[in-house]
C-alpha cells in the first residue's frame, strides 16, 4: 500500500502501526469495565504480512509501564479534564487580563492561545498546533481550568465514545455503586499452628462474603493453596517445620501467586521481623492479638 501509493515511506508506516498500537493499548487500559471476545485462529491479513514482516515487534511489559506513567500524568490535572479529546476555551477574553493564579503562562501567551482554541481543537490537535506532548500542553492549562479561566467542551462525536481518564475517585465510587453478587465470596486462606488463631479469624470474618480456609499444618497448606487458588493469605510466622518466611518465599517463586495478596500475621512487633518479611515478599504486615475491625479493615485494603 505504503509503495504503491507512495504516501508514506516504509519507515513512517512502521511509526504509524506503532503510534496507533499504543493509543489503542492506551484506551483499552483506562477502561472500566467490558467484554473480551477471543477469536481463535483469527489469521492478520497478508497485507500486513508483507509491510511488516519481522520489522516491527513490541515489549508489552515496558509499554505498559509507560502508559501506566502518562495515567498518573494525565491524573495529575485537574479532574474536570477527562479526555484528550475534549476541546479548551476562553468564555470570556476579558478573564485572561484578571489572571491571579499559580498559571505560568503570560498573559501574552493565554491570548495566543485563546486565538488558536477558537478553530475548536482538542488537546491533542492543540499539541501537534504548538509542537508539545498533549499531556504537558494538559498540565500546562490544568490550573486554569480548575479556576474556570479556561473552560472544556465535550469530545466531539465519535471521540465521546472513547474511554475516559480513570480518576481514582470515580473509580471508587463506581466500585461502591456496583452491587455485591449473590453468592459471590472471596477466598482467604489462614495458616497457623494455634486451633485457637484459626477459630478467631473464621469467627471473625463474614460468611456471606469470605469463603475462610483454615490450615494448622504448614506442610501440608502448599498443596491445599495451590489447589484453591485464594484471593489472599493470612500466614503465620511462626510455625514448626516450615516457618511463614520460608513458605511465603515457596509461594512467590510461582506465577500463581506472584500477585496474591500474602499478609504476615505474628506476635513479634521488631522492625527486623517485618524487614524478614517484606524480603520474603510478604505484601504486609498483621500483629496479634488483633480485633476483628482491623483484620477485616487489612484485607479490604488488598481484596
Amino acid at each position: 500500500m505504503a509503495n504503491s501509493q507512495k504516501h508514506i515511506d516504509h519507515s513512517q508506516f512502521l511509526q504509524l502501526i506503532e503510534d496507533i498500537t499504543q493509543d489503542s493499548l492506551e484506551s483499552c487500559l483506562w477502561l472500566r469495565k467490558g467484554v473480551i471476545s477471543w477469536h481463535e485462529g483469527a489469521s492478520i491479513p497478508s497485507w500486513i504480512k508483507t509491510e511488516i514482516g519481522d520489522s516491527l515487534s513490541f515489549d508489552i511489559p515496558d509499554l505498559t509501564d509507560f502508559l501506566q506513567q502518562r495515567l498518573k500524568k494525565w491524573q495529575s490535572c485537574d479532574s474536570d479534564l477527562t479526555s484528550p479529546h475534549q476541546r479548551p476555551y476562553f468564555l470570556d477574553y476579558r478573564d485572561i487580563e484578571q489572571v491571579q493564579i499559580t498559571g505560568i503562562l503570560s498573559q501574552q501567551a493565554l491570548i495566543r492561545l485563546a486565538n488558536i482554541m477558537r478553530k475548536g481543537l482538542n488537546f491533542r490537535q492543540l499539541s501537534i498546533v504548538l509542537q508539545k506532548d498533549e499531556i504537558h500542553v494538559a498540565q500546562l492549562l490544568s490550573p486554569y481550568i480548575k479556576h474556570k479561566i479556561i473552560h472544556l467542551r465535550s469530545p466531539q462525536s465519535p471521540l465521546d465514545q472513547l474511554p475516559t481518564i480513570p480518576y481514582a475517585s470515580s473509580l471508587v465510587e463506581e466500585l461502591n455503586s456496583i452491587p455485591r453478587m449473590e453468592g459471590l465470596k472471596h477466598k482467604v486462606v489462614c495458616i497457623d499452628d494455634s486451633p485457637t488463631v484459626l477459630t478467631e479469624i473464621q469467627r471473625f470474618l463474614d460468611q456471606e462474603r469470605f469463603e475462610v480456609t483454615a490450615i494448622n499444618d504448614p506442610v501440608k497448606a502448599s498443596s491445599i493453596i495451590f489447589r484453591l487458588e485464594p484471593d489472599l493469605i493470612l500466614l503465620d510466622i511462626t510455625m514448626p517445620r516450615i516457618n511463614g518466611y520460608k513458605l511465603c518465599g515457596l509461594l512467590r517463586s510461582s506465577n500463581v501467586f506472584d500477585k496474591t495478596p500474602i499478609i504476615m500475621v505474628t506476635g513479634n512487633t521488631g522492625m527486623i521481623d517485618k524487614a524478614r518479611a517484606k524480603l520474603a515478599g510478604a505484601t504486609d504486615y498483621f500483629t496479634k492479638p488483633f480485633t476483628q475491625e482491623a483484620l477485616v479493615t487489612i484485607i479490604n485494603k488488598y481484596i
